[in-house]
């Protein structure tokens, strides 16, 4: 109960009562690489969740720091990309609020490369709102980030480029109506 996978996902728990420098006695090398081959590597899943302290590519999405490397930091970033759509969807949270780069690479994740691309970028720290239009360099697009929460919406520009927007949407404290003091 403790791990809740989503129900799309097949979970199995294997107890064991040793420590990390334990071996199982049933877990031989046989016996691990018979049990993968069961499964397929995806090489371009359409979600990617991360919670990291390192600077890397996990399968089409890179991560890396704007600044040195801290070893008590975290980002959190979960990856939505759409086959159909194209569009990727990418929230992002870096516990220590540090400035991050985030780069997509269009080609690992099947998407196209020949258009540029609309970036939908809303700072949830702040409020505000920005949309841009980015053309791929080599096949890939990246996006630097303030050390808020964002959420980012790419999506290929195909035809007459919009209007681009800037937004700030305010937020205050409470909002519920229950509060009015008449």
């Amino acid at each position: 109960d403790a791990l809740d996978p989503p129900s799309t996902y097949e979970a199995e728990l294997h107890s064991f009562s040793g420590g990390h420098d334990d071996d199982h006695p049933e877990w031989t090398t046989a016996h691990i690489l018979d049990w993968f081959s069961a499964y397929t590597l995806d090489p371009y899943p359409e979600t990617i969740t991360v919670r990291t302290d390192e600077a890397k590519a996990y399968y089409w999405l890179e991560l890396s720091y704007a600044n040195s490397w801290d070893p008590a930091r975290w980002t959190n970033v979960r990856a939505v990309r759409d086959p159909l759509s194209h569009a990727v969807v990418i929230d992002v949270i870096d516990e220590r609020q540090k400035p991050i780069h985030l780069t997509v690479n269009l080609l690992k994740a099947d998407l196209p490369t020949e258009f540029s691309y609309v970036l939908e970028d809303t700072n949830l720290g702040t409020g505000e709102f920005v949309q841009t239009v980015a053309a791929p360099q080599g096949g890939k697009l990246t996006v630097s980030l303030s050390g808020d929460p964002h959420h980012l919406v790419l999506y290929p520009l195909q035809g007459v480029q919009p209007e681009l927007q800037t937004a700030t949407v305010h937020q205050v404290e409470d909002t519920y109506i229950d509060t009015y003091n008449q």
